[in-house]
């Protein structure tokens, strides 16, 4: 896990907006989009609320080790956890359990089903995807971030 409370002990913070080499997600409107499109499919992303409103979530990042490298769609998390989407050398996306078995792996299934969960990946897409999966396994708190850049994006505003 990573961040900090803030001074009400209520919220929790990712850290200050920093712009990603790809500028397609550098920019977030005030009021952060419910739905958006996304290779044309609806992804949905939490809002600025939601995501000010949680508790010390865990936060896992499903790029690829090279997007993070990168930087694609923002500057890792310090302490969030990294379980990519694709398995290395794959373009098969998982099934389920064997996304939860990476997860488990990687300690990131948390034992409380109502723990605070924001997934993220370059854009929203695979984020979105693992949020679903994990909502499949019971998850109920599982909130979509988009990028590391929306989410910081919107945690500033």
């Amino acid at each position: 896990r990573q961040g900090a409370e803030c001074d009400r002990g209520r919220h929790f913070h990712f850290g200050h907006p920093r712009r990603s080499r790809s500028s397609r997600h550098a920019h977030v409107s005030p009021e952060m989009p419910r739905e958006v499109e996304r290779h044309g499919k609806v992804i949905y992303l939490a809002t600025e609320e939601e995501l000010r409103a949680l508790q010390a979530p865990l936060v896992i990042d499903a790029r690829s080790p090279a997007e993070v490298d990168a930087e694609d769609g923002g500057a890792k998390f310090a302490g969030s956890v990294n379980v990519p989407f694709f398995a290395e050398g794959s373009t098969e996306p998982p099934t389920v359990e064997q996304y939860a078995e990476r997860l488990s792996a990687a300690s990131a299934l948390p034992a409380a089903k109502d723990a605070p969960i924001v997934t993220h990946c370059g854009g929203g897409g695979r984020g979105q995807k693992v949020a679903d999966m994990l909502k499949g396994l019971g998850y109920t708190n599982v909130h979509n971030g988009g990028s590391a850049d929306l989410i910081r994006a919107a945690l500033a505003a």
